[in-house]
C-alpha cells in the first residue's frame, strides 16, 4: 500500500506487489469515501505496508488555508476545549466590551471599559482566528465567526439575543455541514461556508418576512 505512484519503481526493482494506492489520482487527496473503500477491500489481507514521506509536512500556511478538520490531533481538540472554558469566563467583560460598542453616536459619551478589557477582547478574538483556521481552515474560520452573527443581527432585539442566535446559527450550520459533507464526500470548509451563508441569508429573508407582516399590520 502506497500513497501515490512514486513508489512503482521499487514494486518493478522488488518482487513485491502494490496493492493500492491512497491517493486516488495524482495531486489528488485522498477522500473519506476512498479511504473506507481501500478498508473495505483490503480488510483481512496480511503483508507489509511500506510507508515513504511523499513530501515535506504541513505547514502552517497550509493548515490555515485548507483546514484538517478530520485529522484534528488532540492538541488541537485540547486547544479548542480550552479556549470554549476561557471564552465562558471572559464573557462578561466581553459583553462590557460589545454593549459600549453598540452605543454609538454616543460611544464618546459613556464610561468606556478599561483598557486591559478592550486588549483582552483583541486577544480572544485573534485566538479564535487562529486557532478556527488551524482546525477548519481561514475561509471556514472566517465564516463561522462573521456570518452567523450577521445573520444574527438581523434576528435579535438586543445584544444577549445576538449572542445567543449568533451562538445558534453558528452550530446548527456547523452541524448540517457535518452532515453534509460526509455522505457527500465533500471537503468540509467548503460546505461550511456554504451552509452559513445560506443560514444567514434566510436569518436576513425571516427579518424582512417579519418587518413586512409587522408593518401590514399596522405595527
Amino acid at each position: 500500500m502506497v500513497y501515490h505512484e512514486d513508489l512503482d519503481y521499487l514494486e518493478e526493482w522488488l518482487p513485491v506487489e502494490i496493492v493500492g494506492y491512497l491517493e486516488p489520482a495524482p495531486g489528488i487527496p485522498p477522500t473519506a469515501r476512498h479511504l473506507r473503500r481501500m478498508v473495505s477491500d483490503l480488510a483481512g489481507t496480511e503483508g507489509t505496508v511500506p510507508y515513504a514521506a511523499f513530501q515535506p509536512a504541513r505547514g502552517a500556511a497550509a493548515a490555515w488555508a485548507e483546514g484538517q478538520l478530520y485529522f484534528a490531533g488532540p492538541h488541537e481538540l485540547w486547544a479548542v476545549v480550552a479556549l470554549g472554558l476561557t471564552s465562558l469566563v471572559l464573557l462578561p467583560g466581553l459583553h462590557r466590551v460589545w454593549r459600549h460598542a453598540k452605543l454609538p453616536p454616543d460611544v464618546p459619551a459613556t464610561p468606556a471599559p478599561a483598557a486591559w478589557l478592550r486588549l483582552t477582547e483583541i486577544a480572544w478574538l485573534v485566538a479564535t482566528i487562529v486557532l478556527g483556521s488551524l482546525v477548519l481552515g481561514l475561509p471556514a474560520a472566517l465564516a463561522t465567526l462573521l456570518l452567523p452573527a450577521w445573520g444574527a443581527a438581523h434576528l435579535a432585539r438586543n445584544l444577549r439575543g445576538h449572542v445567543l442566535w449568533a451562538q445558534a446559527l453558528a452550530l446548527a450550520g456547523f452541524l448540517i455541514a457535518w452532515g453534509l459533507s460526509l455522505p457527500l464526500d465533500q471537503p468540509f470548509a467548503p460546505v461550511l461556508v456554504l451552509v452559513s451563508a445560506a443560514l444567514a441569508l434566510a436569518a436576513r429573508m425571516a427579518a424582512i418576512w417579519r418587518w413586512r407582516g409587522g408593518y401590514g399590520d399596522g405595527r
